[in-house]
């Protein structure tokens, strides 16, 4: 019985986040046409950066070792440091986090292979993109994503977001939109919701998770959006590497009373 009661109370709350969801865009949208917001109004133009190992010849990049990235460059010097030391510090805890450019970070990548080459004859990769998701008046976000594969079973994906604050030229952090104190307020409603898409009982174990302590919590790695802050849980993050990503939405109106207000995403809760 407590089974069934569970799944009940997990299915309630997937059904509202469900209806949140799709009504969405009719609470959303007469504030994104306010005066105030208009789009793209910081200019930038994507550009690409490649690099090949040496003994690439003229073999596709399929064949080859190689590493690519992709990313825009804005008219506002401050966002672009952002964006590039996120592309540079992406994979930092598979072995990269020394580099402190784009360009010294490949050097590094085609070295390991080069050194690696001898022995294996596999092509390595590393592909980087940072690509704009919105942008209005006060507030710019983007993702910036990757791949790397640096030999047998060294490989894998990665995604952080940039929520930037147009006007202060800085980046977003969760204290900068949250009231004070709220921060277990929030971590509480995202564990509802995480159970809710888990179907778990309110009370069952996460020890099959990575959580510390087997405890939810938050992570930083989250994006601004018209109808709600997401959270990305990385691959190895919380769960094994096969498992994936894991995506947890929080809808503005289960947080609206934890928001600061007069922030860059108070035209997204009204």
């Amino acid at each position: 019985m407590k089974k069934s009661i569970a799944t009940i109370k997990a299915s309630l709350v997937t059904g509202t986040l469900a209806l949140l969801m799709l009504s969405a865009c009719k609470w959303r949208h007469p504030n994104l046409t306010h005066a105030a917001i208009t789009r793209d109004t910081l200019k930038y133009k994507y550009q690409e950066y490649t690099q090949k190992a040496g003994d690439c010849g003229k073999r596709a990049d399929s064949s080859c070792s190689n590493v690519r990235f992709s990313y825009p460059e804005f008219d506002q010097p401050e966002l672009n440091g952002e964006v590039q030391a996120r592309m540079v510090s992406l994979f930092q805890f598979h072995g990269f986090g020394k580099a402190r450019s784009m360009e010294q970070l490949a050097d590094d990548f085609l070295a390991i292979y080069k050194a690696d080459s001898s022995q294996n004859k596999l092509s390595y990769l590393l592909h980087i993109n940072a690509r704009v998701i919105t942008q209005d008046s006060s507030l710019t976000t983007l993702q910036v994503s990757g791949e790397q594969f640096s030999g047998k079973g060294h490989g894998g994906s990665m995604i952080t977001f940039v929520n930037w604050n147009n006007k202060t030229k800085q980046p977003l952090a969760l204290e900068d939109i949250l009231k004070d104190n709220s921060a277990d307020r929030l971590n509480a409603v995202a564990e509802k919701l995480f159970r809710a898409r888990e179907n778990l009982a309110d009370t069952a174990s996460l020890k099959d998770y990575f959580f510390d302590h087997d405890k939810f919590q938050l992570n930083e790695n989250f994006l601004i959006t018209p109808i709600g802050l997401r959270f990305l849980y990385n691959q190895q993050e919380i769960k094994p590497a096969a498992a994936g990503q894991t995506d947890l939405l929080i809808p503005y109106p289960f947080i609206r009373e934890l928001l600061k207000p007069n922030t860059v995403i108070a035209q997204y809760h009204p």
